[in-house]
């Protein structure tokens, strides 16, 4: 016999027994008997959903006394099609510009993205985020909010594009940093690649966003659910971790395949320096970066709600 766990928002889990020779439907009809939740349950072992012409028997690993969750998925209206704003884009990198020479306004932004109720308000001010997990993951972080605002290449153009409400929430949070007017016209233009980023000593701004900086706040996060690439000197969040100048000991080891050197140099420009896991990642995705570039933030978020049991 294994146990069967009911789950669903509202609700008290309710639990019942079943023998491994059960299919995985007979469970699912027996547990729910109205035909349009029945229509959204699935069955899940391990983190896997269960075909409905199988018998738990046939299950890999599936053993007595195990556990199993039956699922509902609920209700919810797509994800219109927001539009990318560009005026509220230009708005942004100017204010990102000037972030790079007003040390008090920069550290003004992070304490205020560290607060407890941050996420809460944002949340409240655009309910259309939690629709979009790989905006939502960008907009609470201070540094790769920077890197797809500021960023040279087409990946961060298209991002912006696939994902409009994040130049909308980055703007929301912007809006207490007023830029001087002799520099709200510095480095106007309508496409992100169009408009390369100053180099420090040639009469720009020092970086706000550098390769450093982001495998910081990559490191953070695996530091979050104690991984084994731990590295000390980091503030206890990531939207800090532009404060500190510790650098990582982490680079592309030159071994392995050289299929997608030119896309791992890439990948970890933006701190993502696992190089077995970017090679994994990239033949996933044909080489494509943009895509991959997807799915690391994609791990990253998964990697910090780990660290974060509260809100199970």
């Amino acid at each position: 016999m294994v146990n069967v766990w009911l789950m669903e928002a509202g609700t008290d889990c309710k639990s019942r027994s079943f023998g491994l020779e059960k299919y995985v439907k007979e469970i699912l009809d027996d547990s729910v008997s109205d035909p349009e939740r029945r229509s959204k349950c699935y069955l899940v072992f391990l983190g896997e959903t269960l075909a409905e012409n199988i018998k738990l028997c046939d299950v890999k690993n599936m053993k007595d006394k195990y556990t199993l969750h039956i699922m509902i998925r609920s209700r919810s209206d797509p994800m219109p099609n927001l539009q990318l704003d560009n005026k509220k884009l230009q708005e942004c990198r100017e204010k990102f510009q000037f972030l790079r020479a007003s040390k008090r306004n920069r550290e003004k932004i992070i304490d205020e993205m560290s607060r407890d109720d941050f996420m809460e308000s944002l949340l409240k001010e655009f309910p259309l985020l939690k629709k979009d997990r790989m905006a939502l993951t960008v907009a609470k972080d201070f540094i790769l909010s920077g890197a797809m605002i500021l960023g040279k290449q087409n990946m961060e153009e298209t991002f912006l594009h696939d994902h409009p409400i994040l130049v909308d929430v980055i703007h929301y949070w912007l809006r207490g940093i007023h830029v001087p007017p002799k520099m709200s016209h510095s480095g106007s233009s309508a496409s992100i690649s169009d408009n390369p980023t100053p180099a420090s000593g040639q009469g720009g701004y020092a970086p706000i966003v550098t390769p450093q900086m982001l495998q910081e706040a990559v490191a953070q996060a695996m530091r979050n659910v104690g991984g084994n690439r731990t590295s000390q000197g980091f503030s206890s969040s990531s939207t800090s971790s532009s404060r500190n100048s510790h650098h990582l000991p982490g680079t592309l080891s030159a071994s392995g395949s050289t299929q997608y050197t030119s896309q791992m140099t890439q990948l970890a420009d933006f701190g993502f320096t696992n190089s077995e896991e970017n090679r994994r990642i990239l033949e996933e995705t044909g080489g494509n970066v943009e895509q991959a570039l997807e799915l690391l933030i994609a791990l990253r978020e998964s990697i910090m709600d780990l660290g974060d049991t509260s809100d199970g």
